[in-house]
């Protein structure tokens, strides 16, 4: 039988062994990094790997473009990415904004130099990364009051930046109650002036597709969207998440890019509910992969269901459409010129809706909306109450 010392030695030699090559293997990831020669080559190689390792690849590559990029490279860098390429790009800068806010240790400075690219993944990423360094008790006042002023170094006018905020907000209470979308809506319950919503959506978004806080991910099985119940889990949440709920239920069935057999899907849930599904569905629409225009076109899809189908994926993707773009006018008016003549004066107005949280003054919307073709079509975008 061997000593006790015998098995000490092997137990440390076995560890070391395992360092060992734990070193070597991230030394040659960070090598492999330094050995491209652009962005674009970096991120494909990390979303060419198996399937289980691309969310760490893109951990490793957001620490080695934070230690080695400015972030106005690094926008640059993703300005050369194939459209098509880009489903992972919004990940990747969620993990930016991950080891910005480790490095920085500031709210308002990293949101300051932060990057609004790949639907403001890095935002969303600073504020997960800020709750979850928060070490108290997640039960106590002090918890709820980090989660109520979390967001109020940014000025109210900047209210986009502010949904932003309370949207990245929502994805990391996904975080620390382990993925517990039930609980996770009852904190951003604690928000007041109608913040609650945008911290709904990045639960309810996390709850689609989540990414762990170290290296595994996968959403608790209990709220995930099932296919062969359509009111699920929406059927078991409280009154208040509903709607919610059901929007991010057509982001669900819009994922896979079948916008038409989507459109379809909603057909199935409560009647009531059918309206906050196609609007997901058109939220979903206007992702990296479709210009201005075609996202225009592809809500036609919503018309072989119905004429309110229709209308609502013109509100849901314009809501997208504009955000993607920071508040673009030239975004929203490609959009509206490819959507079908009689509800043109719909996207008009929606168009001054969106562009409302974009504003850092009033004046600002009547150069917005002197984009569009016409006077008529300016002043529904100005006068956009109906919307």
């Amino acid at each position: 039988m061997q000593s006790v010392a015998s098995m000490k030695k092997i137990y440390i030699l076995y560890w070391l062994v395992v360092f060992v090559l734990a070193f070597t293997t991230f030394a040659l990831t960070k090598d492999h990094f330094r050995e491209k020669r652009s962005l674009a080559e970096l991120y494909q190689g990390c979303i060419d790997r198996e399937k289980k390792e691309v969310g760490q690849c893109l951990k490793e590559l957001a620490e080695y473009l934070y230690g080695n990029y400015k972030i106005t490279e690094v926008e640059a860098g993703i300005d050369t990415l194939d459209p098509e390429k880009l489903q992972k790009c919004h990940e990747l800068m969620h993990y930016l904004g991950w080891v910005a806010y480790k490095k920085e240790k500031s709210l308002s400075e990293t949101f300051l130099v932060a990057s609004g690219k790949c639907d403001s993944g890095m935002y969303h990423g600073i504020i997960e990364e800020y709750i979850n360094e928060a070490k108290v008790d997640y039960a106590s006042k002090e918890f709820i009051d980090i989660i109520t002023n979390a967001c109020s170094f940014i000025e109210s006018r900047e209210s986009a930046i502010k949904s932003i905020c309370h949207h990245g907000l929502g994805h990391a209470l996904m975080f620390i109650t382990e993925n517990d979308l039930a609980s996770s809506l009852d904190y951003c319950n604690h928000l007041e002036n109608g913040w609650a919503s945008s911290c709904f959506g990045g639960a309810l978004m996390e709850n689609i597709e989540t990414k762990g806080v170290s290296n595994t991910g996968g959403h608790v099985k209990e709220f995930a969207y099932k296919a062969d119940d359509p009111d699920y889990p929406c059927n078991v949440l409280k009154d208040d998440y509903k709607n919610y709920c059901y929007v991010y239920r057509g982001v669900f069935e819009a994922s896979k890019g079948e916008f038409d057999q989507a459109f379809k899907k909603c057909l199935n849930i409560s009647a009531g509910y059918q309206s906050r599904c196609f609007w997901g569905v058109g939220n979903n629409i206007p992702t990296p992969v479709w210009s201005s225009r075609t996202s225009g076109e592809k809500c036609d899809l919503a018309l072989e269901v119905s004429h309110q189908a229709y209308e609502q994926c013109i509100h849901g993707a314009m809501n997208f459409l504009i955000q993607l773009n920071l508040g673009s006018a030239s975004a929203a008016a490609e959009f509206c010129d490819a959507i079908q003549k009689e509800y043109k004066d719909l996207c008009y107005r929606r168009a001054g809706f969106e562009f409302g949280g974009w504003l850092r003054a009033e004046e600002e919307l009547q150069s917005k909306c002197s984009i569009f073709p016409d006077i008529k079509a300016q002043s529904l975008c100005l006068n956009h109450d109906q919307s």
